[in-house]
């Protein structure tokens, strides 16, 4: 009952109490809005800790709260960005089966910016990708970020082809349908 009133007062059209695809302002109200959702969302997860997408909404605060590291200090941008990296990967290990994209978009990126190693990253973008598709198609967001670093890594001398290979686009292709099977099925 309560992660219901809070899901609807918090979403009013919003994703997780905060405006999909927005850029995060850096004042006073935004703030004060992200430490709202953040407390609203970390109750009912306290209440109900089988509840996926309380988790969700925390991991994700905790990611847009990194995202405005512009007012916070580096030491603190990054143990933000490791608690919502943390909170992330036990969501993702919680409900695999069930599991959003997004939220292995999100760890792809936190991955990155975190120094992790190359294959966490692609591993997470990786499964973003595959899992985000529209009909028989991919989507466009994760399948779009996932070449981007890998054409990063290059860039960077990365060496391990194989690796890169691994995570190309031909297999994403090939797994979409394994993937969306397995989640019917299920």
């Amino acid at each position: 009952g309560l992660a219901k009133a809070l899901h609807g007062l918090l979403h009013s059209g919003d994703n997780y109490g905060i405006r999909e695809h927005s850029t995060l302002e850096h004042s006073p109200e935004a703030e004060e809005k992200l430490y709202k959702v953040f407390r609203a969302w970390s109750a009912v997860r306290v209440l109900d800790p089988a509840n996926l997408e309380a988790r969700m909404g925390v991991g994700l605060v905790l990611y847009l709260r990194a995202q405005a590291g512009s007012v916070l200090k580096p030491e603190d941008v990054t143990e933000v960005r490791r608690m919502a990296y943390r909170e992330l990967e036990d969501l993702s290990k919680v409900g695999a089966d069930k599991t959003d994209w997004r939220v292995h978009f999100l760890l792809g990126n936190l991955a990155r910016k975190l120094g992790e190693p190359a294959a966490a990253c692609l591993e997470h973008l990786f499964a973003a990708a595959v899992r985000n598709t529209e009909g028989e198609t991919l989507g466009l967001e994760p399948l779009y970020k996932l070449h981007a670093v890998r054409a990063k890594l290059l860039l960077e001398g990365f060496e391990d082809l194989e690796l890169l290979d691994k995570f190309s686009v031909h297999k994403c292709l090939e797994r979409a349908p394994e993937v969306t099977s397995a989640e019917d099925t299920s």
